[in-house]
């Protein structure tokens, strides 16, 4: 439930500079160079610097192309203070597999191996399509190919370029760049009395792609929408595939009728696009600055105190990424629109809205230590404000946009806009949302307490250095931006619900003072209450509102086991284990006020009470065994093991009280990975030092199943909660990755 901020200390590091080169299955290349200059200017200045450059067609035909980078520099400017700079980024582009498919679609013989997969559902799904399915990739022919012209997107800035692969057309790719720039000052006031500030700036501009219109597509009988040139959409046995071959022949003739639903005619005009490629565009900034200040009241007392302030602009607007053989688009979404408005590469469709984030923390703890007691404790307070301004909806129009909070903002000078602003767009401002949060924890050494452990054989050394700790979390959590403001209908919650989560862990550390042994014992439990589920609604005074559904509570609990043990001058074992049980505590039932239609209540009850949580295995278990079977050679074994594996389900769903069978679990699996590095015994001009390595991922090529789905929409024989009724992704299978890398 926490976040880090790891940044490296140019200063802490020797001058010395590190080459590596990597390559693996399914086209994998990366390769990375950093240096460190060490200390330079009598010990004043430090430099470090990475880049990186990584590219793959990858599992599935997603391809990889994608660089990192970073650039910090510490100046010590005086005894008492430190400034500190570094620069990040990593640009990139890829292709997605975002569908998942019914089991039968990716391997019949695994599904019907399964005890709960009605083999009913094979006449509808058992394709044979392989684990390497992708639904979002479509193979273009050489005619399609000369029909095509650029694609559009922004990640740096607007470029109009050819596809990235010659011979595919990417339903899903994704791209960008969101480089994160800072400055930081250390000063050290007095021996107990320090300060340290920070500012920095984020910005990202990218986003993802899909369609947009009437795209034909093939059902696995190779059938298209558009034979005959009527459009079926959707209809035939499944896996359906991108018939963009067909998409792209229809977009390019001159004017004539096409049948696209149910029977509907669109007149079209000359090369005008019925489907196009869209960019989902997510352009944004944040500026913040933090400080904290840290005094030692005494030898036995530390404390801190925090301010943070920050401000973010995220722009989203929807754009045409490739005509797809077309001349212009259609399409008049927005209220500033004309009627049949002619839209190109770049335009704004569908939305145009800008969200602002101003969030305000302060923050104090305190950290007592004496003899064998160690304790923290903190507490904060956050406040944050959200506020939406569409540029798509005219304010003006007081029948569609009549709620109280509906605002007007005249947005002619936002030079952000794509096609620039109105004077009269819709805005929103919520009321500031206030938070808090109440954290601690105790350690107690315990000596030799547990000295009578001595007796058992070798394991009882864990006894010779123990801590037993405690630690809770109080948490009043505000809800995120979407839970606030919907920006695709612009309606807005008057009253939001913060979410609340209390926990607690009780642990014992322990190890041997021959560093033979260590092991870790834990046990948690954590509430999230008012989880938030919401329903549009209208308010006494008229306006329409969102209501916050309540009741929706689960509880997590389990242990956490941890084992280390150097069995061997040359040989350590590792084990974690972790046992958790996920559960909704009781059903969410309740009365909402409705006002709309004269309608003033309507209740609601969901039947989640014992329910597992989704999304995540509840038991874990990682084994690692390390081997140096000769100098400077490393190997090691790791196998992990998912056991209890819920799959993703809605608990708006479960509205019938005989709907009592229990989400689907994915079967358990288990997977080998193998890693292993050999520094070379050559001696080399410049001092450089090599290293070879490799890594098997999967070693054993297990099939499994990685994510899944209950009572699968798209891809599921029934909503009976079986296995034929979910959708999933496999993992991938057996990869490799063999490198080297040398320092000098």
């Amino acid at each position: 439930g926490g976040s880090m901020n790891i940044i490296t200390d140019p200063s802490s590091q020797e001058r010395k500079g590190t080459f590596k080169q990597e390559l693996g299955a399914w086209g994998f290349l990366k390769t990375s160079l950093s240096y460190h200059t060490g200390l330079l200017m009598n010990d004043k200045l430090a430099l470090s610097g990475t880049v990186v450059k990584k590219t793959g067609e990858g599992y599935r035909n997603t391809y990889t192309d994608a660089w990192a980078y970073y650039f910090g520099a510490m100046y010590n400017v005086s005894d008492k203070h430190k400034v500190q700079f570094y620069a990040l980024g990593a640009p990139q582009r890829h292709g997605q597999n975002l569908y998942k498919q019914n089991i039968a679609t990716y391997d019949t013989e695994f599904a019907t191996d399964l005890d709960d997969y009605n083999e009913d559902a094979l006449s509808e799904f058992a394709v044979e399509a392989g684990n390497e399915f992708n639904q979002n990739v479509g193979k273009i022919s050489s005619e399609s190919k000369s029909l095509l012209g650029k694609q559009h997107f922004e990640m740096y800035s607007a470029f109009d370029l050819d596809r990235h692969e010659e011979d595919y057309l990417y339903e899903r790719e994704n791209f960008f760049h969101k480089p994160q720039v800072g400055l930081n000052h250390y000063w050290d006031i007095k021996d107990d009395m320090k300060l340290s500030s920070s500012l920095y700036y984020s910005g990202g501009m990218g986003g993802g792609t899909g369609t947009y219109g009437d795209i034909a597509r093939n059902d696995a009988d190779g059938v298209s929408d558009l034979r005959a040139e009527k459009h079926k959409f959707y209809y035939g046995p499944s896996p359906w595939t991108w018939d963009f071959d067909g998409t792209i022949a229809a977009n390019a003739k001159m004017g004539s009728d096409v049948v696209i639903w149910q029977g509907d005619t669109v007149s079209r005009g000359d090369k005008e696009s019925i489907g196009i490629l869209r960019n989902s565009n997510n352009r944004q900034w944040t500026i913040g600055g933090l400080t904290k200040f840290n005094y030692d009241v005494n030898e036995n007392i530390e404390t801190q105190v925090g301010l943070d302030l920050r401000t973010a602009q995220i722009y989203h607007v929807k754009t045409i990424r490739d005509l797809l053989g077309g001349s212009y688009f259609v399409n008049d979404d927005g209220d500033f629109d004309e009627v049949d408005q002619q839209k190109g590469l770049g335009d704004a469709i569908d939305y145009n809205y800008t969200n602002n984030v101003n969030w305000a923390g302060f923050f104090g703890q305190a950290k007592y230590t004496k003899d064998l007691i160690s304790g923290h404790l903190m507490a904060g307070v956050t406040s944050v404000k959200y506020t939406h301004w569409n540029h798509f909806a005219d304010a003006s129009d007081t029948a569609t946009y009549a709620a109280s909070y509906h605002g007007t903002k005249d947005g002619s000078d936002a030079d952000w806009i794509v096609g620039g602003g109105n004077t009269t767009e819709l805005y929103i401002e919520a009321d500031p949302i206030t938070t808090s949060q109440v954290k601690g924890g105790l350690m107690y050494n315990l000596e030799d307490k547990l000295s009578f452990l001595n007796s058992i054989p070798y394991f009882g050394k864990l006894s010779d250095q123990a801590d037993i700790w405690f630690n809770f979390g109080l948490v009043d959590k505000a809800p995120i931006f979407d839970q606030v403001i919907q920006d695709y209908d612009s309606k807005m919650s008057t009253d939001p619900d913060n979410e609340k989560f209390t926990a607690f862990e009780l642990g014992l550390n322990t190890n041997s003072s021959d560093g033979i042994l260590a092991a870790k014992a834990s046990f948690y439990y954590t509430l999230w209450s008012d989880r938030i589920i919401k329903r549009n609604i209208q308010n006494q005074d008229g306006d329409d509102d969102i209501a916050y559904l309540k009741g929706i509570d689960q509880q997590h609990t389990g242990i956490e086991l941890e084992l280390a043990a150097q069995v061997h001058p040359l040989a350590r074992i590792d084990l974690s284990l972790g046992l958790g049980k996920y559960v909704y505590t009781d059903n969410a039932t309740g009365t909402i006020t409705n006002y709309a239609s004269g309608e003033t209540s309507e209740e609601y009850t969901y039947y989640l009470k014992d329910r597992l949580v989704g999304d995540s295995p509840h038991t874990t278990l990682s084994t690692m065994l390390t081997v140096n079977p000769v100098e400077d050679a490393t190997v090691s074994f790791n196998y992990r093991f998912y056991g209890k594996n819920v799959s993703d389900w809605n608990p708006s769903s479960r509205t019938s009280v005989n709907d009592t069978r229990s989400t689907w679990i994915a079967p358990n699996y288990g997977i080998l990975d193998i890693h292993a590095s050999y520094k070379l015994p050559v001696d080399l001009p410049q001092g450089i030092k090599p290293t070879v390595f490799l890594h098997i991922l999967n070693a054993t090529d297990a099939l499994y199943v990685q994510d899944a789905t209950d009572n699968s929409p798209y891809n599921g024989f029934g909503d009976d909660h079986y296995a034929s009724d979910a959708e999933v992704f496999f993992g991938l299978p057996m990869s490799f990755n063999i490198g080297l890398s040398a320092s000098f």
